[in-house]
């Protein structure tokens, strides 16, 4: 007997299902379907009763700082609360210590499609999973996760950099505006100033220069060439206080999430001044030894 089918009509055409079809397409899904428990459960299985107890309660307290919604946030404005923010994020992922070769176990399009199905549910439908399948789910997802907001979080540094150094400099180009008085032609007062000197070369300069251009002029083109030269150093300044009394609070967390390498080996010497003041930071230093001092740094200020 031959299988009943059903006739569905899409703009003219016809498109026959069989039952035959039918059944190998929910046989197919069924299966499909036991995969992903399965898979889910082991991940679950695989977890320490710490970490299980931390997703837990991620899931449970939403709006926390490491709740379920705060770790789909976007990394925001470049702020040093962000900066912060992103931090803690990262510090919990590393916190729950998930095993490494979880997403290596199945296909690259099966953890894309449960990172976008965790990215697009609410805390109350994670929730509504069996718990197996929720932590299961939340492991990978956090795992997927950890890379973007390590990448998020560089952008945002390199961008608070980029702001302080953007706001000094538009602080001493103002202040450099209201003091010094800007002087116009000064290649034709070069000329003038150089006739007048080669016409009468034994003259002395109150009688031949200032008759030009008088003493407040000369010193007003004087300041302002000083502090042409000088603007980078009051840049600096201006960036180095901006960071001590604001900017410094987000660098023990940023030691401690972020591991700096290069294989540039000029820059080994930064490298190995990081890991200094990281080895401080947990040991809770507040103030540099001497000897460590003379150790770092070279007489010229250079670390060697």
């Amino acid at each position: 007997m031959a299988p009943c089918s059903s006739r569905f009509f899409f703009g003219g055409g016809t498109v026959v299902y069989t039952a035959r079809r039918t059944r190998n397409w929910n046989a197919w899904c069924s299966q499909r379907q036991h995969y992903l428990d399965d898979w889910l459960t082991g991940v679950s299985a695989r977890l320490s009763s710490s970490t299980l107890a931390l997703l837990e309660a991620s899931i449970a307290e939403a709006d926390g700082q490491t709740g379920f919604n705060t770790m789909r946030g976007d990394a925001g404005q470049a702020s040093l609360d962000n900066i912060l923010s992103m931090t803690a994020k990262l510090a919990f992922i590393q916190k729950l210590d998930l095993p490494r070769d979880i997403l290596s176990t199945t296909g690259k399009a099966w953890v894309e499609q449960i990172v976008r199905r965790v990215a697009g549910e609410k805390a109350w439908e994670m929730r509504r999973h069996a718990p197996a399948r929720q932590i299961g789910l939340y492991a990978i997802y956090l795992l997927s996760r950890e890379a973007q907001l390590t990448d998020a979080m560089v952008d945002l540094l390199i961008e608070t950099v980029h702001k302080i150094g953007t706001r000094s400099k538009r602080k001493v180009v103002g202040d450099i505006a209201k003091d010094i008085e800007r002087v116009y032609g000064k290649e034709r007062l070069l000329v003038e100033i150089a006739s007048a000197s080669l016409d009468e070369p034994a003259g002395r300069v109150c009688d031949v220069i200032f008759p030009i251009v008088g003493k407040d002029k000369l010193e007003a083109i004087v300041k302002e060439s000083q502090a042409k030269g000088a603007l980078d150093r009051r840049i600096y300044k201006v960036m180095r206080s901006s960071w001590a009394n604001h900017y410094r609070r987000m660098l023990p967390s940023l030691l401690s999430v972020l591991e700096f390498r290069s294989n540039n080996t000029v820059w080994r010497p930064v490298l190995a001044a990081l890991d200094w003041i990281r080895s401080k930071v947990d040991d809770g230093c507040r103030f540099v030894p001497m000897e460590d001092l003379t150790r770092l740094f070279l007489p010229g200020g250079a670390v060697p």
